[in-house]
């Protein structure tokens, strides 16, 4: 009956891919070449040893062929190093995407991995301090048990992030190097930070509005617990204050009450010709509240925002708006983490600042006034 033996030989092959995956060892590598595991082991790991060149050749030939993969967990446990680090930047929008994209391609790079993770996030969700504190210290937590080499994080969100200190303590205690984007720690944690020169990116808008003419100005500022927000409301407001015939009236803005913080400064008497927003979403909410009284943009009200996420080139009219480098910034937040990784009791924090550029679109014009 000549289908057995066939079936068997299938069978045999069938079990092949196994040795593929990684199931072959040091010890097999070795009795193929003739030299000892110690041997094969430094070879494989591209340690200094004194080996013929013939016999380094012959003893990576045999490790492809067999399919030989390196346990990083065993090096792992050599070295104190897991080549994993913990990423809490959820993909939020369009410009937290390219920062991800920019984390991910730097530590791969790099020969390193991210563990990204962030707090529950189920749309419409309410949920208080304490239940946001103990999501974040339990994701946290994941990390920490994984042996993280550091962390890559979005303080999100900044209002309750004095009471979440105790949370990141968890990681500067452990002497785990953290590179912070977008809101920058206090000087105990030794933090690293990337992001925008917010001042700078304030002083654009200012100035650009300024130069078509506007002398009342209104800016939509973000939180003021957060560091950026506070540096961007700087710089827009020292640039129109050094005018000498401008005025600007600022209003805070909170996400969930953006149109009641619009309606009511676009219902003033005289109403600001030009508006600043914090962010495209903010601006995208004064399009809407504009729409409602009646007012054209930019004929009646010129906008720009800040981010140029997707959204500012699918308004009508496209959105001015300051340009970041947000896969940049990613890239930079893991190659320093990296170093630092690499560096963690020599090597102090890092407080690095990209240059915004300004999007000209065709949300701002000269006032009516003057067009």
């Amino acid at each position: 009956m000549p289908a057995k033996p066939v079936l068997k030989e299938r069978r045999k092959r069938a079990r092949r891919p196994s040795v593929r995956h990684g199931m072959a060892g040091l010890d097999r590598i070795a009795q193929r070449t003739g030299v000892s595991i110690g041997t094969v082991s430094r070879v494989l790991s591209d340690k200094p040893i004194r080996v013929a060149p013939d016999t380094r050749v012959k003893i990576r030939e045999v490790a492809e062929e067999l399919g030989y993969r390196p346990n990083l967990l065993v090096r792992a446990i050599q070295s104190g190093k897991t080549g994993m680090i913990g990423v809490m930047v959820p993909p939020f929008d369009s410009y937290w995407a390219q920062i991800l994209y920019g984390i991910h391609d730097s530590l791969t790079e790099h020969d390193h991995v991210p563990l990204v993770l962030w707090a529950q996030h189920q749309p419409g969700r309410d949920k208080s301090p304490a239940s946001e504190r103990g999501e974040d210290l339990a994701q946290i937590y994941r990390m920490i048990d994984r042996r993280i080499d550091g962390a890559i994080l979005w303080p999100f969100p900044a209002v309750l992030y004095a009471e979440q200190m105790s949370n990141i303590a968890e990681l500067s205690t452990r002497n785990i190097p953290i590179v912070t984007i977008d809101h920058e720690l206090d000087p105990q944690h030794k933090a690293s930070f990337v992001g925008m020169d917010e001042a700078m990116a304030g002083a654009l808008v200012a100035r650009h509005l300024l130069s078509l003419g506007h002398r009342r100005l209104g800016h939509f500022a973000g939180r003021q617990v957060h560091s950026w927000a506070v540096a961007r409301r700087r710089g827009f407001e020292d640039a129109v204050r050094l005018a000498g015939d401008a005025t600007c009236i600022s209003v805070e803005v909170a996400d969930e009450i953006a149109e009641v913080h619009a309606m009511q400064l676009l219902n003033q008497h005289p109403r600001p010709t030009a508006i600043f927003a914090a962010t495209d979403h903010i601006a995208e909410v004064c399009y809407r509240m504009a729409a409602q009284l009646g007012l054209v943009i930019p004929r009646d009200l010129s906008v720009v925002g800040c981010g140029d996420l997707d959204i500012a080139s699918w308004l009508n009219p496209p959105l001015t708006s300051v340009r970041q480098q947000p896969y940049q910034m990613g890239r930079r937040a893991a190659e320093i983490v990296v170093k630092r990784s690499l560096n963690a009791t020599s090597m102090p924090p890092i407080k690095e600042l990209l240059p915004p550029m300004l999007e000209l679109r065709g949300s701002t014009s000269a006032p009516l006034k003057l067009a």
